[in-house]
């Protein structure tokens, strides 16, 4: 049996297909963090034997399940809110499916055929060294290419791990990439059937390092906390652009807040206004200064719009109400959800391409942090939190790291799916990166705090018109990620490469 699913054939790559349907259990809500270690080198195994063409295939069979399953949330969009035929949803899902499940079959398909013109395979370098290298590789491309799709990158598994420390210091694919080499580690322990002392030694080293990791603190407490308010209005994305619902969701708005007024930071989601900022200017005054008398500031999600000449251009805006007033417009915007690529060919051809906010000018890559007073806010509207390097450069706007991470959002968009819980997961990672803790603000969930260690300590149910108040609590210093950025990856992918290229030239 074990020699039929590892030779060329449909029974293995049925088998791979499984393997990978099973990956979003990986992640949020799930949260089986054992199981990339079982999967992965599964699959692994699957190819070893195969000629690469046929090990691409396989390896596309693998992707294929673990992108069918991980973003099936993709068609409700589409679907519920784009009047797309649930045949049609799924057929545009399951093009995106197709094209991610590109990278990491490419990346393997690279693999094999280099270990083949380096006479490499099957040895724990190739295990070890060259398929973490070019899965690792895998994830940036797709997290780059056509704008990047930064989903289901492997570190986001192992929140309940001594492995999550490295994020602090690598930065998520860093993380992934550590995955990635015990996967290979494990993989080649299974392919020869027996325990193998380096690969097992490799594999207690990269987890004693990261218990170590635990006993270090980057950054430290001040001693000073924040109490902020968040107000989940629970909108029905149906109605709420429809022209009589305006007013019942500015009252909805107002009518929550009360209960949260005081706070020192109040908190509403993406988009919470169905109206362009221009046209509710002196509402906005207003509610500021009842804000300010009750000592809270506020950020709010809205729509404005700005002239260039003849042109009128729409942003999507996280605003602050304060001492000042201030904002932040999105600069990283969601393709078919806030642009249309190709928009004259597009636009009109299904009700899909003319969703709602589907429209937005990008903000500019330099805009300075959200400041209420001595405290900074580094804003990243919903899909922007998924970019770790653009959350990081945008909380470094300041100089230094910002205070809080903020993220406003609004995934009803996607209904009683995994998505919101995956997107959730996804803004975490941010706040273990950064050492920073995170507020996060949304329209149906989840709404909720997270603390600098990258732990939940408020939240919110779903799909619920509810409000909560809890304490953040502020910190100083750097973690290493926040100081270096990429550059310990980009030190740590070019020593393989190198590697790679003194046993090709060896050879």
């Amino acid at each position: 049996m074990i020699t039929r699913i590892t030779a060329p054939g449909w029974s293995g790559n049925l088998v791979a297909l499984i393997l990978g349907l099973s990956g979003v259990f990986s992640f949020a809500p799930f949260n089986v963090w054992l199981l990339p270690f079982i999967i992965f080198p599964l699959a692994i195994v699957l190819v070893i034997n195969l000629a690469p063409k046929a090990a691409l295939f396989r390896s596309y069979c693998f992707a294929l399940g673990f992108f069918a399953t991980g973003l099936s949330w993709i068609h409700v969009s589409i679907h519920e809110f784009g009047n797309a035929s649930m045949a049609l949803a799924i057929a545009l899902t399951g093009l995106l499916v197709a094209f991610m499940a590109l990278f990491p079959a490419l990346a393997m398909y690279v693999g094999q055929k280099l270990a083949i013109t380096l006479r490499f395979e099957k040895t724990i370098g190739y295990f070890c060294i060259l398929i973490p290298l070019s899965l690792t590789l895998g994830e940036l491309a797709r997290s780059t290419v056509f704008t990047g799709f930064p989903w289901l990158l492997l570190g986001y598994s192992q929140f309940d791990t001594p492995l999550i420390h490295f994020a602090s210091v690598l930065g998520v694919y860093g993380l992934s990439y550590l995955v990635y080499i015990i996967i290979g580690a494990t993989a080649f322990m299974l392919f020869r059937q027996k325990f193998d002392w380096l690969a097992g030694g490799l594999i207690s080293v990269i987890m004693m390092v990261g218990i170590g990791l635990s006993q270090i603190e980057w950054v430290k407490p001040t001693g000073k906390t924040l109490s902020i308010g968040l107000v989940q209005a629970n909108i029905p994305q149906d109605r709420k652009w429809l022209p009589e619902e305006r007013l019942p969701t500015i009252q909805k708005y107002h009518t929550l807040t009360q209960e949260v007024s005081g706070a020192d930071l109040v908190v509403w989601p993406e988009a919470a206004l169905p109206v362009v900022q221009n046209s509710v200017k002196d509402y906005l005054s207003r509610l500021r200064n009842q804000l300010q008398n009750m000592g809270s500031s506020l950020v709010l999600g809205i729509p404005s719009v700005e002239f260039e000449g003849d042109r009128r251009l729409f942003f999507n805006r996280a605003l602050l109400l304060s001492e000042t007033e201030s904002y932040y417009n999105k600069q990283h915007l969601v393709p078919f959800g806030e642009y249309v690529p190709l928009e004259d060919w597009l636009r009109g051809l299904i009700d899909f391409f003319d969703l709602p906010m589907s429209r937005f000018s990008e903000g500019s890559h330099d805009q300075p942090n959200l400041m209420m007073g001595d405290i900074a806010l580094a804003p990243a509207i919903c899909y922007e939190v998924a970019y770790s390097n653009l959350v990081r450069d945008i909380a470094l706007q300041s100089g230094s790291t910002a205070d809080i991470l903020i993220t406003l959002s609004n995934d009803a968009w996607f209904g009683d799916s995994v998505g919101p819980l995956q997107h959730f997961e996804i803004a975490r990672m941010r706040a273990v990166e950064l050492g920073r803790p995170l507020i996060r603000g949304t329209n149906t969930g989840l709404t909720g705090l997270v603390n600098f260690r990258g732990e939940t300590t408020h939240v919110l149910p779903q799909f619920t018109a509810d409000t909560l108040v809890g304490d953040i609590e502020l910190v100083k210093g750097e973690t290493p990620f926040a100081y270096w950025g990429f550059y310990i990856n980009y030190l740590l992918l070019l020593l393989n490469i190198g590697y790679l290229l003194w046993r090709f030239r060896k050879r």
